[in-house]
């Protein structure tokens, strides 16, 4: 593989009506696809056909999931960010703009998520 996950190992991919994000086991998080109202979290809404780095600065991610078009990430701490369209307020944001980049969602901000694991 070349590009910015090479050397990367992925623990978990998502996948949007029109986009991709994965995160590996460092914690960073990685979008491709079409960006409308920034569902990439690349700060704009260009089209990406390789997968690009989510600029979280220091946040590790453990969990990433992708609607038609917005995405969330849990981090290792339980906390949640979202990006992409809030047409509906899918971000959880307190309104309907769309969000380009990460944005820390503060009405989780006491709730810790954590997700159980079965086998």
């Amino acid at each position: 593989m070349t590009g910015e996950l090479k050397d990367k190992v992925v623990t978990q991919v998502a996948c949007g009506d029109s986009h991709t994000v994965c995160v590996t086991t460092e914690g960073a998080v990685f979008s491709w696809g079409l960006g409308t109202d920034g569902k990439l979290g690349l700060g704009n809404a260009d089209r990406r056909l390789v997968p690009c780095a989510v600029d979280l600065g220091s946040v590790r991610c453990i969990q990433v999931a992708a609607g038609a078009a917005h995405t969330a990430a849990v981090t290792r701490d339980g906390s949640v960010y979202s990006w992409g369209s809030s047409k509906q307020g899918q971000l959880g944001l307190g309104d309907t703009s769309a969000k380009s980049i990460p944005t820390f969602v503060r009405a989780m901000e006491m709730q810790v998520v954590v997700q159980k694991l079965t086998l």
